[in-house]
């Protein structure tokens, strides 16, 4: 066997699963990486960079999973089958990763047996949280995003027993790290939108820029929330109460009309509450250019966004401001938004924290979820306790890592 090669790291694997390497950059995992691109076909004149984590599984030999950056800009996933006692090496799979903040699809995602594993996982998570019975029914289609991770957008179908089955989207969170741990962001039924006007080959929606300060988009989210109360009929106490605008955008209902529709998300609450939530309406602007005059302005649809009610932040840009906050259990998405935040601050300070566990956590809704953690983490053999802020918006799909500072060294650790 060879010395201080690649199966040397195995000598004490056991059969099975997939073990992490830490720090993945070394030597004879980077000579496992060097070897793969320049073995691989798909991608001509690549050139290896840096390797960004590693694992490794005894299956008949050794077989290796490395995420890698190459001199492209570009992250690869390689796998690669090394059996020593053969002298062989086979690159099994070499794969591009989407690129960070780029959505892509994922081709045959109903078939993709990674994909509707995710999926399964998304309905159970889904039914341990809201007490359903909801029965997975098969993938629709997928896509994944790079966010100091990966993010998966799935489109599924489910069902309660004996009833139809229905159209659900679900967002699922892979962090980065050696842990393997799964977040369900967000889960929600599709619901087919009812309008009184459908726009008929829209364009492209457009951001419209300083949307929550624009005192014409104000004035269509006034007009919509007015014409929902007027819809509903609803009474004093219960109308819904404008609060502001966090964004809009805007596209032709038919290209090359006047006849403009917008989507803004604004917050609103009922009359005399201090809660809130997020509202999304679509105006429609009926213009007619003279002599005739005509204007009109009419509510397509209005809908919450859901499960987002919340305590007001206030006016102003979304910033998570300091409220109350209370203790949360310790559960699988706590400590995968832990190990976030680990990995975060190694990149942003170039550390080499190693997650250990979290000991204590608490929430509070800030226009999203603030998340607080009492987290024990490892460096150079020397473990020390830290406090992490981790801030969520499931409606942005937005993962920020807000606040990493060191508490001190844990008693009688090493």
């Amino acid at each position: 066997m060879a010395k201080n090669g690649a199966g040397d790291v195995a000598q004490s694997l056991p059969v099975g699963g997939i073990t992490p390497i830490i720090p993945p950059n070394k030597p004879e995992i980077e000579d496992l990486a060097r070897f793969a691109v320049k073995t691989q076909t798909a991608y001509p004149n690549l050139v290896f960079k840096k390797v960004l984590k590693a694992g490794q599984q005894v299956v008949s030999g050794v077989k290796y999973y490395i995420t890698l950056e190459a001199e492209d800009g570009n992250r690869y996933e390689t796998q690669i089958w090394v059996q020593e006692w053969l002298h062989k090496k086979e690159v099994t799979e070499f794969k591009r990763l989407p690129m960070p903040g780029q959505p892509q699809d994922i081709p045959d995602a109903p078939t993709d047996v990674e994909v509707i594993e995710l999926a399964r996982f998304a309905v159970d998570e889904h039914n341990k949280q809201e007490h359903e019975n909801l029965v997975f029914k098969g993938v629709v289609k997928a896509s994944e995003q790079v966010v100091a991770g990966l993010l998966y957008r799935i489109t599924l179908k489910a069902a309660k027993a004996g009833d139809v089955e229905k159209v659900y989207e679900a967002s699922v969170l892979l962090p980065a790290g050696p842990h393997e741990v799964k977040v369900l962001l967000e889960f929600k039924p599709v619901v087919e939108k009812k309008r009184k006007l459908e726009p008929v080959g829209a364009g492209p929606p457009v951001d419209i820029p300083n949307a929550s300060t624009t005192e014409y988009i104000i004035h269509l989210a006034r007009f919509a929330i007015d014409e929902q109360n007027k819809k509903e009929q609803l009474q004093q106490h219960t109308r819904l109460v404008f609060k502001r605008v966090v964004k809009a955008t805007q596209h032709e209902q038919i290209p090359g009309t006047l006849n403009p529709v917008y989507t803004i998300t604004m917050e609103a609450g009922y009359a005399g509450s201090q809660s809130s939530r997020l509202y999304v309406a679509e105006v429609l602007r009926i213009l007619f250019v003279p002599p005739t005059g005509f204007d009109s302005t009419v509510l397509l649809n209005f809908y919450p966004v859901p499960g987002l009610t919340q305590a007001l932040p206030g006016v102003g840009p979304v910033t998570p401001p300091l409220a109350s906050t209370h203790p949360i259990p310790i559960t699988t998405e706590v400590i995968a938004l832990a190990v976030f935040a680990v990995k975060e601050y190694n990149t942003k300070k170039g550390k080499h924290l190693a997650f250990n566990e979290v000991l204590k956590a608490e929430s509070q809704l800030v226009s999203g979820t603030l998340y607080t953690f009492d987290l024990v983490a490892t460096e150079d053999g020397k473990r020390s306790q830290y406090k992490a802020q981790v801030w969520v918006e499931p409606w942005e799909t937005r993962l920020d890592m807000t606040a990493f500072d060191y508490v001190g060294p844990i008693p009688g650790a090493n």
